[in-house]
């Protein structure tokens, strides 16, 4: 996923940015104030060392006023998936890139104009809730996969013991049970550890 981002971003690096001379870069409150817009900005610091590092810096700070815009809570998770939709430029309207070349080396910082629009919003919105229902789906999923499979377990190796208690006319009693609790355990470990 991580190559196929990176080479999404090489590829839109293409794009004719100029860091001097943006008035949405330079001075932000007068931009927003001038034309009454919509639109957000996602800015990295000036000691990114790559453009890559400095892209997602950058990306991660347009997801989280993103996510204080939509009033939802801020998880590592749904950071991380706005950014990478960031990244793949689905949202971005513009952007900046600003090589500083330093006498002990080259650092980048990458101004992202975001758009922030109620539909963006809603449509993103809409995305994120639907992505929270997929995880909700597939976390119950896995734990009626595990239930039924945790049964289904114990009740074989609970039949097993008593056919072996059956046959062996209860003369290892209580090393069967001992043994199949043992098993037992280690099944539902097992299936939860697959699951």
């Amino acid at each position: 996923m991580k190559f196929i981002i990176m080479i999404l971003f090489i590829v839109s690096l293409h794009q004719p940015s100029s860091y001097a001379g943006e008035q949405w870069v330079t001075h932000w409150v007068e931009y927003q104030n001038a034309g009454g817009t919509t639109e957000l900005r996602g800015q990295s610091s000036r000691t990114c060392l790559s453009e890559i590092e400095a892209l997602h810096e950058a990306s991660r700070d347009a997801a989280l006023q993103m996510l204080e815009l939509l009033s939802l809570p801020r998880t590592d998770d749904r950071i991380s998936r706005l950014s990478n939709q960031i990244v793949q430029g689905r949202m971005i309207k513009r952007r900046a890139v600003e090589r500083i070349d330093k006498s002990y080396g080259t650092l980048w910082q990458v101004s992202l104009l975001i758009d922030a629009s109620p539909e963006s919003l809603e449509s993103l919105r809409m995305n994120i809730e639907r992505d929270v229902r997929k995880i909700r789906n597939d976390n119950r999923q896995r734990r009626a996969a595990f239930i039924a499979i945790s049964l289904a377990a114990t009740f074989g190796i609970g039949l097993f013991c008593f056919l072996a208690n059956f046959f062996t006319r209860g003369y290892f009693t209580w090393r069967l049970r001992l043994a199949s609790l043992a098993a037992m355990i280690l099944a539902i470990g097992g299936i939860h550890a697959l699951i």
